[in-house]
């Protein structure tokens, strides 16, 4: 495995408990399928495979996000701030950022990013 193969990526995190088992390699047919191609398979104890494939991840411009989808990944990324971020800042964020390619300048953004919840 070499750093210059952007198609084979380095397992970072793997449980105790499967780090024995796990074997990552590189398949030639999915380098073709494109860059954005991810496969899984999991080869079970009695011979059972299980196997699944994605050409185009979900939310990549090939395959886009409903606003609902956008929605539900912002709110979850909020709820992963050290500092909650105040509600109304984060529903102006959402207004602004719905309307980005109109906004002259996102600068805005900056200080609605900065501000967090003191209570």
């Amino acid at each position: 495995m070499s750093r210059a193969d952007p198609y084979i990526y380095k397992v970072w995190f793997i449980p105790e408990a499967l780090k024995s088992g796990v074997d990552v390699t590189a398949d030639p047919y999915l380098v073709k399928q494109g860059p954005n191609a991810a496969c899984i398979r999991i080869d079970a104890r009695g011979g059972k495979a299980y196997e699944n494939m994605v050409r185009l991840p979900h939310g990549s411009q090939a395959s886009p996000l409903t606003r609902e989808e956008h929605i539900t990944h912002y709110n979850k990324w909020l709820s992963y701030a050290n500092k909650p971020m105040l509600q109304e800042n984060a529903e102006r964020i959402l207004s602004i950022v719905d309307n980005l390619e109109e906004l002259p300048d996102v600068c805005v953004l900056i200080p609605l990013l900065l501000s967090h919840d003191l209570g």
